[in-house]
């Protein structure tokens, strides 16, 4: 039978995230065949890691004295098939206690490694961390836990890592009911979702999609013609997408003019480029959901077509391909000599009309580039 590790840092006695996870698990159980093991963190009074437990450590490593009582937590982690932690949002954060008990796990040898040549290695059996808070108000969209579980996970082999959050419970007092099972029923719609986010391959995948819709002009890497690459879909960690950014020869013939025409010490800093059709099906399927639930009083074909102002609906069909998919499109920023990415207005991929063509801050960027080379998109 497979184990699913739940991780319970819910220290109040009523807790409204203990709730919505309890609630989470009883349905997962319900469904699936897997023995609970619970860990009550506050139990565990656990001390944060010290010189002396450091130095204990790193001599038991060397010694191969890692079956001791001492590294039970880092085993259950590393032994289980399935992740849920639950803790409140405290502070931007977390309860400190769960912290420490991280310490606790992330042992070298048991639950992370690495090969010869540097790689990571996966050392945990999970393929899925789950991980579920509440918040009196509302946070970021990408917020610090979420970012610190994502790097987390990545030294842990875990590629698909789930942030849930319940939010406004404090401001809302008379809807926390209503609230609480919105969330939980966004979590059991999403749980069986491919993950948007994954760990990328260190090995580049072939360049062969573009034959799909019938190009056959070289495709050339942009960082060995000398340009700034900033693979933002690769550094997100968007499974199949490249670390290095591909368009055809004469888009990078024609990119390395276009650069030699800005101001003195400007140059580009590319953030996307050459794009497979899988890679845009997934991106699609994102953004239609995030307008989707950004405006629920739309049809599905207004949804539609405000999800096609940001990213092409993926088509095999030669007359009308993603530009993206011909290695023909560019997305791209300004630097100055120090390296420094210069105000466009808005981060990359933000969806409102401050992020269209010709908002403020970009005359640098459409007054040094020519129509008849790269007429731009008027939403982008």
């Amino acid at each position: 039978m497979k184990k699913l590790l739940f991780i319970n840092c819910c220290i109040r006695s009523k807790s409204r995230t203990e709730k919505l996870c309890r609630d989470y698990l009883d349905i997962i159980k319900s469904e699936s065949d897997f023995e609970l093991q619970e860990l009550f963190v506050p139990s565990l009074h656990l001390m944060p890691i010290d010189r002396a437990a450091l130095e204990q450590r790193d001599a038991d490593t060397r010694n191969q004295q890692l079956h001791t009582e001492s590294y039970r937590l880092a085993h259950d982690f590393a032994s289980a098939d399935a992740i849920v932690i639950a803790a409140p949002y405290w502070d931007a954060s977390f309860p400190s206690m769960l912290k420490v008990y991280f310490e606790h796990i992330c042992v070298n040898k048991i639950t992370l490694g690495y090969d010869e040549h540097g790689k990571l290695l996966k050392k945990c059996r999970a393929t899925r961390l789950v991980y579920i808070t509440t918040a009196g108000g509302y946070i970021r969209r990408h917020s610090s836990v979420q970012i610190y579980l994502e790097e987390l996970c990545a030294m842990f082999g875990i590629e698909d890592v789930r942030f849930y959050c319940a939010q406004g419970l404090d401001i809302y007092p008379h809807k926390v009911e209503q609230i609480l099972s919105d969330t939980l029923q966004e979590m059991l719609l999403d749980r069986k979702k491919v993950a948007l986010r994954g760990i990328p391959d260190i090995e580049v995948p072939a360049i062969t999609d573009y034959h799909t819709i019938g190009l056959e002009e070289e495709l050339v890497s942009l960082k060995e013609r000398g340009f700034e690459v900033c693979s933002q879909y690769y550094l997100n960690g968007l499974p199949g997408s490249y670390p290095d950014c591909y368009v055809r020869k004469t888009v990078a013939d024609l990119l390395e003019k276009a650069q030699s025409l800005l101001p003195k010490g400007i140059k580009f800093r590319i953030y996307d480029a050459y794009r497979p059709i899988r890679i845009q099906q997934v991106l699609w399927d994102y953004f239609y959901q995030t307008v989707s639930q950004e405006n629920p009083g739309l049809s599905e074909e207004e949804i539609e077509q405000k999800t096609s102002f940001f990213v092409s609906k993926p088509s095999y069909d030669m007359s009308h391909p993603p530009l993206h998919a011909t290695g023909g499109a560019v997305d791209l920023s300004l630097m100055n000599e120090d390296g420094e990415s210069l105000d466009m207005g808005t981060e990359f991929d933000t969806f409102k009309e401050t992020a269209w063509a010709y908002f403020t801050g970009r005359d640098a960027l459409y007054q040094g580039i020519p129509d008849e080379n790269f007429p731009g998109q008027i939403h982008e």
